[in-house]
Order: structure tokens, then C-alpha cells, then sequence
């Protein structure tokens, strides 16, 4: 169920696609709206409740310092053995995902479509899907 969310005169709207049996509620949001703002962001109720620290934040903010520390640790000669690996690794990295992605079933379709594109789709002002839409069983 996908929601899609309007301000029309600071009043927040629903709409639905798909099953119209379901109850609609006032408060009604969309699950990523919820995920961003409540688990992500942790927005509180309001400037005078702060809140609490976000452990896995902190804790990845303390790797990163630690990480930064080693790097510069012994000075300018380790650094320069950190810049070789920093600076070749994205290339690896692409190199493997261009051979599993190449080695993947269906993998000779999509290349061929990307290198011969349907060009009378182009002046199609109209999406293929509507956004939101998800066939049974498959997720977004």
C-alpha cells in the first residue's frame, strides 16, 4: 500500500491507490515518512526534549575518528600507503560488480537495451509504471 501525501490549506490529505476498503485516518503517514522521522532522524516532540544520544551514531562517528587516527599516526610515510589503497579501491570495487552484474542471468538483455534504446519511448511523456506501483510478491 503506497500513500502519497498533499498540504492543501495545512491540512494533510491521504490518498490511496489500489484497495479503497480500507479506513482511512486522519493521521495517516507513509512508511518511509515514519522510517526517516522516527528512526532515522528520531525527531522529538519538541525543542525543550532533546532526546537521547543515538548509540549506533556515536559509535560509528568514534570508528571514523579512530580509522582517521591511524591513517596519520606515523606521519607522512603511512599516509602515502593509505592514499595508494583509498585511491585504487573504488576501482576494484567497480571492476568486481561489473563482472558479477555482466555474469548475472538476463545480463546480455539489459546491456543490449542500454546500447540500442527504444528512442519512439522517449517522446513518451508518460511513465511505464505509475510511481509506487508493485506487482504481488515482488517488492519495491
Amino acid at each position: 500500500m503506497s500513500f502519497c501525501l498533499f498540504f492543501i490549506q495545512d491540512s494533510c490529505v491521504a490518498f490511496q491507490r489500489g484497495n479503497s476498503s480500507i479506513n482511512h485516518h486522519e493521521n495517516a503517514t507513509s512508511p518511509v515518512i515514519e522510517f526517516w522521522e522516527r528512526r532515522v532522524l528520531r525527531i522529538s516532540s519538541g525543542i525543550d526534549h532533546i532526546g537521547s544520544l543515538n548509540w549506533d551514531l556515536v559509535a560509528c562517528l568514534a570508528i571514523a575518528w579512530v580509522i582517521c587516527y591511524f591513517c596519520i599516526w606515523k606521519g607522512v610515510k603511512s599516509t602515502g600507503k593509505v592514499v595508494y589503497f583509498t585511491a585504487t579501491f573504488p576501482y576494484i570495487m567497480l571492476l568486481i560488480l561489473l563482472v558479477r552484474g555482466v555474469t548475472l542471468p538476463g545480463a546480455s538483455r539489459g546491456i543490449h537495451f542500454y546500447l540500442y534504446p527504444d528512442l519512439g519511448r522517449l517522446s513518451d511523456p508518460q511513465p511505464s509504471q505509475p510511481v509506487g506501483y508493485r506487482k504481488k510478491g515482488k517488492p519495491n
